[in-house]
């Protein structure tokens, strides 16, 4: 069954934009791993790397001591995402169907994002989705579109216009068959017309 899961893109966001590194060094049969770019908890006990008040990317992950975090252009992908609003400090990763994932550990933040009832998004799904919601925010609407599996590129501006995907075997064509629509819900209706044919299982 396919579970909506942000995990991948959470990891990967949280590695990038800290500057994260893992130095692994060997002492015979030993290995040594000190992961550099996080801070253990201070002598109250209180973790430096986190500041769980914050509700960015950019706010509540600190970069570790003698390092700064590299300014992103205001338009960038990099700046929505650091600065895309995330739940509060502890959250769990939840299912489309509002069950907690299995695994609660490997994650440190959870976007606030909703992801429907129906299970179509998951991890290379959540990479399409936040690429998406970047150029819905930015207003260039034309640069959302994605491959589906057999090729065919599935552009947002098509859907917008009321063409809808006709389907034959493995032959896609656009048919013309709705109203044109700007809404963020159809925008919605969209995505989730791209998960099921853009990328395969995860």
């Amino acid at each position: 069954m396919k579970k909506r899961v942000f995990l991948c893109l959470l990891v990967l966001l949280a590695f990038f934009f800290t500057g994260c590194f893992l130095d692994v060094k060997y002492e015979g049969e030993k290995i040594i791993e000190k992961q550099d770019a996080i801070e253990h908890a201070d002598s109250a006990g209180e973790d430096k790397f986190i500041a769980p008040e914050e509700n960015t990317l950019a706010t509540r992950i600190n970069p570790p001591d003698n390092y700064e975090r590299i300014q992103a252009d205001e338009n960038s992908f990099t700046a929505f995402s650091r600065n895309f609003k995330l739940k509060r400090d502890g959250s769990p990763v939840l299912l489309y169907n509002g069950e907690e994932k299995y695994n609660q550990s490997d994650h440190v933040a959870v976007f606030d994002l909703e992801v429907g009832d129906q299970d179509l998004q998951q991890c290379a799904d959540s990479i399409i989705r936040m690429y998406a919601e970047y150029y819905w925010a930015i207003g260039e609407h034309e640069k959302i579109g994605f491959h589906l599996t057999n090729g065919f590129l599935m552009e947002y501006l098509k859907w917008r216009d009321g063409y809808r995907l006709a389907v034959s075997g493995n032959d896609t064509s656009w048919r013309k068959s709705a109203g044109y629509d700007d809404t963020y819900d159809n925008f919605l209706l969209y995505l989730k017309t791209v998960y099921m044919y853009a990328i395969p299982s995860c």
